[in-house]
């Protein structure tokens, strides 16, 4: 009698995300694997500053995330660890064990405790939400600061005081610093709040209006920066153009659970999994939104569900009609918004049939995507490790590594091979190598033993070097299992 008194309260499922959050960490500080973007996070954050910035600024992000992960790195290189990957996942849980707080003493007040602990479920078991949150990139801070901004909409609405307005704003202005498309949900989320005030409380229409400008204002300084961004995407970004299949493959991708090639049963269940569990969670809020009347709370469910659709409405639009800048995982940050969103609908749903099959649903696709990131990030780790490995038992820290593109440079010289002589030539290769061997420094170097290794991005670059006489010898390291660049590794030298 108890259980079925208290199956629909749902109390339970805050501690069951509390459990989720903790697999999460106890995997990601255990099983560290890490990519091509992450590599490029760990070599900002072991740069100078000033060297930090103008790299950060040839990218194509803010640089608040590299400013907090470098922080950390400091404080824990005076505390005598050195670990910067692992500081890495560290900083990247930080958010979301903030909002775990968030949940059980704001969230818990503002919607009621039963929204807050099926929210705080979803949160941290809800397919990407695991892998990103132990990623190392933004993404976790983008989320908790856009999750905040909604939140804080809530409480505005409650009470207009200073203290709400001041953490609203704040928050909007932190996530414009940290991703774009971050930034581009701070603005949808003021478009809809401002909707709303037009039509139902135009007594906040003014403080509205100043904390936009207030953010416009402290971003201006950003503005050279992103205006220099923008014309590098458009000139060269590596995102292919989109298509009908990507783009329904985008709206899929929030709701499939982590699968791995190793795990047929994730493959096989995923993509079913999502377009069922898509169709239930829809169909659930269109149900409410039609049965209940326009209260407070359906307003502030229509602010956040609108503002989290015009996100890749704008970010594929653009797309479309300019340059390719949507991927599916930039609709992260606004995660927090949508599920939140739901959290305080399905409370409105009066069948408890159709509460009980949505509920089994989202158990089931949590519990399958922690199989898969559990595999996931044994995998990653696993793969880490062998290539650390294989790389530090042929290239010794006295030994010189050429490089050609950048991504691969950031990879090995920041990362895998940091003790070693990094040079990388985008240009007039054989001059450069020309002149890379007749330079005396490095002359003293290949007579003390060191050698000359040379990455080639499967360009048949290799093949040209023989053709201007240079010995080349494949060392027997590839790299060809989906990171952003291949390559093989091969010792050069040349007779004189």
């Amino acid at each position: 009698m108890y259980f079925k008194k208290n199956i629909f309260n749902l109390k339970f499922l805050f501690f069951l995300g509390v459990v989720f959050l903790v697999i999460d960490t106890v995997m990601g500080v255990t099983h560290v694997g890490v990519w091509a973007d992450e590599l490029f996070s760990i070599k900002m954050v072991s740069l100078p500053l000033e060297d930090m910035i103008n790299l950060g600024i040839q990218d194509v992000h803010p640089l608040l995330y590299y400013f907090i992960y470098k922080l950390f790195v400091n404080i824990f290189l005076v505390l005598g660890y050195n670990n910067i990957p692992l500081i890495g996942v560290f900083v990247s849980l930080i958010p979301m064990y903030i909002l775990c707080i968030v949940n059980y003493f704001i969230t818990s007040k503002e919607f009621g405790f039963r929204e807050a602990s099926l929210f705080n479920f979803l949160i941290f078991s809800m397919p990407l939400l695991m892998s990103y949150s132990v990623e190392i990139r933004m993404y976790t801070w983008a989320l908790l600061f856009i999750t905040l901004q909604f939140i804080f909409i809530k409480k505005i609405i409650n009470e207009s005081n200073i203290f709400n307005w001041t953490i609203f704003t704040i928050m909007a202005i932190l996530s414009a610093y940290t991703h774009y498309f971050a930034a581009i949900a701070s603005f949808t989320l003021y478009l809809t709040f401002l909707i709303y005030v037009l039509l139902k409380n135009r007594l906040l229409l003014k403080k509205l209006l100043l904390s936009a400008i207030v953010t416009i204002f402290v971003y201006i300084p950003w503005l050279p920066s992103l205006l220099y961004q923008v014309s590098q995407v458009r000139s060269d970004f590596w995102l292919p153009d989109l298509t009908v299949v990507s783009i329904f493959d985008s709206i899929l991708f929030v709701f499939s659970p982590y699968y791995n090639p190793n795990l047929n049963l994730n493959i096989i269940l995923s993509q079913p999994i999502a377009i069922i569990c898509a169709i239930i969670l829809i169909c659930s809020i269109f149900i409410v939104l039609i049965k209940n009347n326009w209260k407070m709370d359906n307003s502030l469910v229509l602010i956040g569900l609108i503002s989290f659709l015009l996100i890749p409405t704008i970010g594929i639009g653009f797309s479309l009609f300019d340059t390719a800048i949507y991927h599916r995982r930039y609709i992260f940050p606004a995660l927090g918004i949508f599920w939140l969103c739901f959290s305080i609908l399905f409370f409105k749903l009066d069948n408890k049939k159709i509460m009980g099959v949505i509920i089994v649903t989202l158990l089931i696709i949590a519990s399958i995507n922690a199989i898969g990131f559990i595999y996931s990030q044994e995998l990653g780790y696993e793969h880490t490790l062998i290539k650390y490995e294989s790389l530090n038992n042929v290239i010794t820290d006295k030994d010189i590594v050429i490089t050609q593109d950048n991504v691969t440079f950031i990879e090995l010289n920041g990362y895998y091979l940091s003790d070693s002589y990094h040079f990388k030539y985008n240009h007039d290769l054989i001059v450069n190598l020309d002149s890379l061997f007749n330079n005396s420094t490095i002359s003293n170097l290949l007579n003390n033993g060191s050698n000359v290794y040379f990455v080639d991005n499967n360009n048949n670059d290799s093949e040209l070097l023989q053709s201007y006489g240079f010995n080349v010898t494949n060392t027997g390291i590839n790299e060809f299992d989906g990171d952003i660049r291949s390559y093989t590794i091969y010792e050069i030298s040349k007779s004189f």
